[in-house]
């Protein structure tokens, strides 16, 4: 999305206002710290005002565009942009719906993530700073095939790391080896909160060979320690384009921020993660999730897995595009058709489910109806 059709069309609109002598503050909605980019970043400031209150906006807009602040509220980050920039639907209050609504939405929904001007992304010094590691779950992998690349917070000597409130840091890797978007993975313990005071979330735009995953807490306390801090999927194209024998799909972290509650910024160091690509001996799919069936698809409430003879199904989730796990029941396991039910309302669209078993994990795109 270009942020000048959005602003050129408003250029005469400003000129008027300036020549009435009538002072106005533009917003664009999820922009927190106005540099004309929406990316983790933005999240991050969010996360340390979060439950501030000020004046609202007398007319908000739900859209990305060029919004008047009526009254700049008296508080203002250590840039100096004032915290209304954090209240994006305009109703004086922040809260999660200015997160999830503005911020992860047209992150989700447009991409324009990247290091912004006056952003504090930075990497730290391997073996000096604490590090983020990615670690694939296998070394090699044909084409067609689903990779999980756990995701670690780790200090240099084990100990832990002290005042972490969020964090985001921002991946490149070779689009041609991609399928489709990440899917995040919770921790199965998650140490730095709970669903109820953090929100985890993965963003990627597999033609430009980008994502960017971000973890916030929102209760205005910061937290120590170290460890798992989720995982996410890749699936492997079917073929790879240019792919003689094997090649490497590196996913590198190339952008970092970690502060503490009040943004103080932590140098962390970056890792890279290497998978090998090989081509599909036998076929051009993905052969354990073609194993599976599930119908109807869509579905409303309820559908059915059908699994192979031989395989065993470990455990089943049934993930958002955002990452987000819906709750789910389910019949026993080892029957060979399962019939899973959505435990609560969610929302129309595509989702995925996934199915982990004892020869690897099976990634099916569903759909929700409306």
């Amino acid at each position: 999305m270009s942020l000048k059709k959005h602003i050129l069309p408003f250029s005469t609109f400003i000129l008027l206002l300036s020549f009435g002598n009538i002072k106005a503050q533009l917003l664009h909605p999820g922009d927190v710290n106005n540099n004309g980019i929406v990316n983790g970043a933005d999240a991050l400031y969010w996360a340390t005002v979060n439950g501030k209150t000020g004046a609202p906006r007398t007319s908000p807009d739900s859209n990305f565009v060029p919004q008047i602040i009526d009254d700049l509220w008296p508080d203002t980050f250590a840039n100096g942009i004032s915290h209304a920039y954090a209240d994006c639907d305009g109703n004086g209050i922040i809260d999660d719906s200015d997160l999830n609504d503005f911020i992860i939405k047209f992150l989700y929904n447009e991409h324009m993530f990247s290091a912004g001007t006056n952003d504090p992304y930075s990497l730290g010094a391997d073996g000096f700073d604490p590090k983020i590691l990615l670690q694939p779950s296998t070394n090699s992998i044909e084409e067609g095939g689903n990779v999980e690349i756990a995701v670690s917070l780790n200090s240099v000597d084990g100990s832990d790391i002290d005042n972490i409130y969020g964090l985001t840091f921002i991946m490149e890797f070779a689009p041609r080896f991609v399928d489709r978007k990440f899917v995040y993975n919770p921790p199965s313990i998650n140490w730095i909160g709970t669903d109820d005071n953090i929100s985890a979330t993965i963003f990627s735009k597999i033609d430009e060979g980008i994502a960017e995953m971000t973890i916030v807490r929102k209760d205005g306390s910061s937290i120590s320690g170290s460890g798992d801090i989720g995982s996410f999927n890749i699936i492997i194209e079917d073929i790879v384009v240019g792919l003689v024998d094997r090649d490497t799909l590196e996913v590198e972290i190339i952008n970092i921020i970690l502060i503490d509650e009040e943004f103080n910024t932590k140098a962390i160091a970056p890792s890279t993660a290497k998978i090998e690509i090989t081509k599909n001996s036998t076929s051009t799919n993905n052969l354990l999730t073609n194993q599976f069936q599930v119908y109807p698809n869509p579905f409303e409430r309820e559908f059915i897995i059908e699994r192979p003879n031989d395989v065993d199904i470990k455990e089943l989730s049934l993930i958002d595009p955002l990452g987000k796990t819906i709750p789910i029941s389910f019949d026993n396991t080892t029957d060979k058709k399962i019939k899973i039910r959505l435990q609560e309302e969610a929302a129309p669209g595509i989702y995925f489910l996934q199915i982990k078993t004892e020869k690897g994990v099976a990634l099916k795109t569903i759909k929700i109806d409306s």
